[in-house]
C-alpha cells in the first residue's frame, strides 16, 4: 500500500510476530519506520494499516489507486490542517472549563504555538476561510513594558482572560471571608 505524509514522523510497526516457546512468550521489538513529508512511501499492508492507524488523523493518507502524489499531498495537508484545528479547538476549551471553575489554565506551550503556525501556514497555502479567529502569537521580542502578558498571551489563541467573573463573591451562605 502506498502512504503519504504531510509531516515528519515515525512510526513503530510490528514486523515480527511474537514466539511462543512452550510457557514463555518472546516479544520482538517492533520495527521503526520513517515517514517523510510530501514523499509517497510503499509498505506491505499490515504495516500500513497500522501505520494508518497510528497517523492517520495527524496527516497521513493512504494514496488511492489512480491518485496523483500531488492530489494525496494535497489531501494529506488537508488533513493536518483539520488536526491542527482540532487540537487548538481542545486546547481553547480545556482553557476556558480550567477558568470558568476558577482554576489557573496552562499558558500555550511550544506545542500549542507549533500548531498555531502550522495551522496558518496550511490555511495559507490550501487557501480555507479562517476559522479560528486568532493574532499571530507575539514574541519575546513582542512584549512591552506594564503590559497584561497572560492576556496578550491568551489572545493569539481566541481567549479572552475574562471568560468566568472573578469580582463576584461567592455566596456560602451567610459567611464572610
Amino acid at each position: 500500500m502506498r502512504i503519504m505524509s504531510a509531516v515528519n514522523t515515525i512510526g513503530r510497526v510490528e514486523v515480527r510476530k511474537p514466539a511462543i516457546l512452550g510457557p514463555e512468550e518472546i516479544r520482538f521489538p517492533a520495527a521503526v519506520r520513517q515517514l517523510i513529508a510530501g514523499k509517497a512511501a510503499d509498505y506491505p499492508e499490515s504495516e500500513a494499516t497500522t501505520l494508518l492507524a497510528q497517523h492517520g488523523r495527524e496527516g497521513l493518507v493512504a494514496v488511492n489507486p489512480g491518485e496523483s502524489d500531488a492530489d494525496a499531498l494535497l489531501r494529506a495537508k488537508s488533513v493536518r490542517m483539520d488536526y491542527c484545528r482540532r487540537s487548538l479547538y481542545a486546547y481553547r476549551q480545556n482553557y476556558a472549563a480550567v477558568k470558568a471553575r476558577g482554576g489557573e489554565p496552562t499558558l500555550p506551550g511550544n506545542v500549542q504555538r507549533g500548531w498555531l503556525k502550522e495551522y496558518r501556514a496550511l490555511r495559507k497555502e490550501l487557501g480555507e476561510d479562517e476559522v479560528l479567529t486568532a493574532t499571530d502569537v507575539p514574541g519575546v521580542s513582542n512584549i512591552k513594558d506594564q503590559t497584561d502578558t497572560i492576556g496578550e498571551e491568551m489572545r493569539p489563541f481566541g481567549l479572552s482572560e475574562d471568560i468566568a467573573p472573578t469580582e463576584q463573591a461567592a455566596n456560602l451562605g451567610g459567611f464572610d471571608l
